[in-house]
């Protein structure tokens, strides 16, 4: 068997690696290490590639609104305050019993009006185009004191109002609706031909419906203590008269026997009821007339009448 080599007196160096400086115990100086120069290319590089990369990262944040790791949209800019319409100026009203008129003047200064509001007593009456300068409002009643607004609306909905007073004129009763129910009292002024007459003075309940969409105009009376009394008035102004055959309300021996009867009414009250002109109160008369039937004599009978409406 071969004999193995000694152990090396001094350390080796590995392949590639720097020499090692001077050994002190040979004494022998070892090659001098490279120039620095020689190292500055490789440092430029590694700094160039950096700034490459840098400049990278920073492009994709600008880019995604300051943030790498988020790529949604960013928040909406605000919409612009837009400045409300000017109000109507030298608002003024010309009120007469059943209508007032309204006129203005449009603002010199604000955004564009799209339409005009107008209300009474703050209810909505109607609209007016944004080049009108008037309005007319035909739901008043006389003898009423209102507030008007009129309201420049822009197209934003923005709003500017202008406000007058003002007092509807006075009319006649007999311009008023006669609708509704009243309380009517009768009292018996006259009669004969009767064997009993029971009582002088009563009360009954008197519905009236006009027979139009825009009264006054004739209406129609319906008893509702007797439901078979109903009958059609005729208009004139503020009075009201009519005629109709009745039975049940004359009998002779047991038998119901026809009666002729006649109504004759005259307004004397109207008033504002829910923002609509309505009698409220009248006085007449009525009378009923029944013939010689079954045997029995003629009778007649007459009564004033004053009604009063249960609104008022």
């Amino acid at each position: 068997m071969d004999e193995l080599p000694p152990p090396p007196v001094a350390p080796q160096r590995l392949p590639g690696s720097p020499e090692a400086g001077p050994s002190p115990a040979s004494g022998v100086a070892a090659p001098a290490a490279p120039p620095p120069r020689r190292r500055w290319p490789i440092v430029l590089i590694v700094v160039g590639a950096l700034i490459l990369v840098l400049g990278g990262i920073g492009a994709v944040v600008a880019s995604t609104g300051g943030s790498s790791a988020s790529a949604g949209p960013s928040a909406a800019a605000p919409t612009p305050t837009v400045a409300p319409p000017g109000a109507p100026t030298n608002l003024r009203a010309a009120a007469e019993a059943f209508h007032v008129a309204l006129r203005w003047d449009p603002a010199s200064e604000g955004s564009p009006v799209a339409r005009y509001d107008i209300r009474r007593n703050g209810t909505f009456v109607g609209q007016a185009k944004a080049s009108a300068s008037s309005f007319t409002d035909a739901g008043a009643v006389p003898g009423q004191r209102y507030t008007y607004t009129v309201t420049a609306v822009g197209a934003d909905e923005q709003r500017a109002v202008a406000r007058v007073d003002v007092r509807t004129k006075d009319a006649p009763p007999g311009t008023a609706a006669l609708v509704g129910t009243f309380n009517v009292h009768l009292h018996n002024t006259s009669h004969s031909g009767f064997s009993s007459f029971r009582n002088s003075d009563f009360n009954n309940g008197w519905r009236f419906a006009p027979q139009c969409n825009h009264p006054p105009c004739n209406t129609q009376l319906r008893n509702i203590n007797d439901k078979k009394m109903t009958v059609v008035l005729k208009q004139r102004g503020g009075s009201y008269t009519g005629s109709t055959s009745v039975g049940g309300l004359v009998t002779c021996e047991g038998h119901d026997l026809s009666v002729s009867m006649s109504v004759a009414i005259h307004v004397t009250r109207a008033d504002a009821v829910h923002d609509t002109w309505q009698v409220t109160k009248f006085t007449g008369t009525m009378s009923q007339y029944a013939s010689a039937q079954l045997g029995c004599t003629s009778s007649s009978a007459r009564f004033t009448v004053v009604g009063t409406s249960l609104k008022h």
